[in-house]
C-alpha cells in the first residue's frame, strides 16, 4: 500500500485501543479517549498535508481549489443551481460535473466558499483479480461494479486506483443511487428526493443523460 493508502485507512481511535489495551468509554478524561484525540489531529493534519503535497482533494476544500482539481481530471461542469441557504442567507450552490469517461459527481457548498458533501458514481469493470480494496459502496452487475466514492477526500487518488484496476464503463448499465440534492432541500417538508432527482437529470445535457441512462435490461435487470 502506498503512504497515502496507510493514512486513509488508519484509525486513531482503533490505534489508541490497541495501546492501552482498552475500549474508549464515554468520558474524555479516560486515557483511551486522550490518546485517540490526540492520534485523530495528528493524523488528519497528516492527511491532509499528503493530499495537499500531490495535489488531491481534503475534506474543507475550499470551492476554488476543488474546481481547479476537477478540471485537472477533465470533469465538465453541467448543472449549476444556487440557493439562499436557510442557515443565514448566504448564496450556496449545487454543482454537477460529469466526465465523459462515465464519472456523474454532484456537490453542494457550504458558506459559499466551501465543498460541503460530493459523491461521484460510476460504473466500473475490473481488469485484475485484486480489485475488493479498490471500490467503495455498491454492487455487481454482469461483472460490472455498479457503485461511487465520497468525492471530498482523496478524489484523485481513489480515481486512479479504479483506473489502474480495471475500466470505467461508459454507458452505465444499471444506475447507480442518484441522490443529486443539496442540504437545504431534504429541510422542505414532504420532499421528493425522486422527483428532484428527475428534475435535475433532466436540466442534463444530452450525452450525460446518455450514458448515465440503463441500457435496455431484461426482466432480471440484466443486460441482454
Amino acid at each position: 500500500m502506498s503512504k497515502i493508502d496507510d493514512l486513509l485507512s488508519f484509525d486513531p481511535l482503533a490505534a489508541a485501543e490497541g495501546l492501552t489495551g482498552e475500549r474508549m468509554g464515554e468520558s474524555l478524561n479516560d486515557e483511551t479517549a486522550a490518546l485517540g484525540l490526540l492520534f485523530a489531529c495528528t493524523h488528519s493534519k497528516m492527511k491532509r498535508d499528503a493530499l495537499h503535497e500531490v495535489g488531491d482533494t481534503t475534506y474543507g476544500d475550499s470551492l476554488a481549489r476543488y474546481l481547479s482539481i476537477l478540471d485537472r481530471l477533465g470533469f465538465e461542469q453541467v448543472l449549476a443551481d444556487e440557493w439562499p441557504s436557510s442557515h443565514n442567507g448566504v448564496i450556496e450552490t449545487f454543482f454537477v460535473f460529469a466526465h465523459r469517461d462515465g464519472l456523474l459527481l454532484s456537490f453542494d457548498t457550504f458558506r459559499g466558499n466551501t465543498v460541503n458533501a460530493a459523491k461521484v458514481s460510476y460504473n466500473w469493470m475490473p481488469k485484475v483479480d485484486d480489485w475488493r480494496n479498490v471500490r467503495s459502496s455498491g454492487h455487481m452487475n454482469d461483472g460490472v461494479w455498479v457503485g461511487y466514492h465520497d468525492a471530498r477526500e482523496a478524489l484523485c487518488h481513489n480515481l486512479m486506483k479504479l483506473r489502474n484496476r480495471g475500466e470505467f464503463v461508459c454507458p452505465w448499465i444499471e444506475q447507480p443511487f442518484l441522490w443529486l440534492l443539496h442540504y437545504d432541500d431534504t429541510k422542505q417538508p414532504n420532499y421528493d428526493y425522486a422527483a428532484i432527482t428527475s428534475e435535475r437529470i433532466s436540466r442534463l445535457p444530452q450525452w450525460v443523460r446518455d450514458f448515465i441512462s440503463p441500457a435496455a435490461q431484461d426482466a432480471e435487470g440484466r443486460t441482454p
